[in-house]
């Protein structure tokens, strides 16, 4: 009998049942009542929820939770899914909309290059093709293929070029140039650039419909990201009017905000300029995907246009609710509970 087989078996099934049972260890630390923060467990919340989501108005039913949101993954086709999670395949998924993409975007696995777009002649040496990209286009912004949250993210310019290719030489990556906000969206913030997160999924009907938009901005404390684990700042978007609502941020003094925390710009009530016409586009995008059930897509309004940062295959449950309970859109809760969500059981 292979003892060390079996040990290594039961060592994977007792991190598996550890992984399930103290899910709510991924949470973001705030400062909680501990008789609450067990209550919001028990009703399969992250803890920080407390501070986003209304329970006292619409209690704990009416809001999609963390805890048994997670077990549904993949909801879209396993294979949908990896194409989804990797931000290398997105060129593969916007087919002929290249337009979607940064005027600069490569993917490049251990020296060699896979995709490129925005360089005329394709360079098969990876430090020549970066240096000539870098003359081109300016810093440069290289992500993992396949993290989120803002994780891994860095800046790659001339200065830092020789300290980091050696590196890069070995791993697989994406890389685009430096997106600016439309000007709009860079008075608010101007310290690095502020996507708004679209989620969707398919109704009835067979239509992909637009669930909520939510409107990210960084700040001081989040550094080059607008990433809320980060330290920066979120609000919903009224998908009719185009109106903005209090932004929360978890750092700092965590709370609900009316101005931006380091600009002071006012964000709740302020309207996006030209709204009817960016639902449209946002509209266009999301039919794009038709062949997706369900999806968060972090989008960049620039003066170039809209662009595609990433596409997310699940995305998170607390930022799809900035808006509100969704589980109270009568489509959406079909949609979910068809996909397996059972609450609590």
């Amino acid at each position: 009998m292979n003892w060390s087989r079996i040990k290594n078996a039961l060592i994977r099934e007792i991190r598996k049942s550890s992984k399930k049972r103290n899910w709510f260890l991924k949470d973001i630390k705030i400062s909680i009542a501990e008789e609450r923060k067990k209550i919001l467990i028990k009703n399969g919340f992250f803890p920080s929820s407390d501070l986003v989501l209304d329970f006292q108005k619409f209690g704990f039913n009416s809001f999609l939770n963390d805890r048994d949101y997670a077990k549904l993954y993949p909801i879209n086709h396993p294979s949908i899914s990896t194409l989804i999670d990797y931000k290398s395949y997105l060129p593969i998924l916007l087919g002929d909309k290249k337009e979607w993409l940064p005027d600069f975007f490569a993917f490049c696995s251990r020296g060699s290059i896979i995709f490129q777009k925005g360089i005329p002649n394709k360079l098969l040496d990876l430090e020549l093709f970066l240096k000539s990209a870098l003359d081109a286009f300016g810093n440069l912004i290289v992500k993992p293929i396949s993290d989120g949250g803002g994780r891994g993210i860095f800046l790659l310019t001339k200065e830092n070029f020789d300290q980091i290719i050696k590196d890069l030489i070995k791993k697989d990556f994406v890389i685009n140039n430096v997106l600016k906000n439309n000007q709009f969206l860079s008075d608010v913030f101007p310290g690095c650039l502020n996507t708004t997160r679209v989620t969707f999924y398919k109704n009835a009907s067979g239509q992909n419909e637009i669930l909520m938009i939510a409107q990210k901005f960084g700040t001081s404390l989040s550094s080059s990201v607008d990433n809320i684990s980060k330290g920066g700042m979120a609000c919903s978007i009224d998908p009719q009017s185009g109106e903005m609502s209090k932004a929360y941020t978890y750092s700092g003094k965590p709370g609900w905000y009316a101005k931006h925390l380091d600009s002071g710009k006012q964000i709740a009530g302020v309207k996006f300029p030209d709204w009817e016409n960016c639902y449209k586009q946002i509209q266009e995008i999301v039919n794009h995907f038709d062949f997706l059930e369900f999806a968060g897509i972090d989008l960049a309004f620039t003066d170039k246009g809209i662009k595609i940062i990433e596409i997310n295959s699940q995305p998170e449950a607390r930022l799809t609710q900035v808006g509100g309970p969704i589980l109270l859109n009568p489509g959406f809760n079909e949609f979910i509970k068809n996909k397996g969500y059972q609450p609590n059981r």
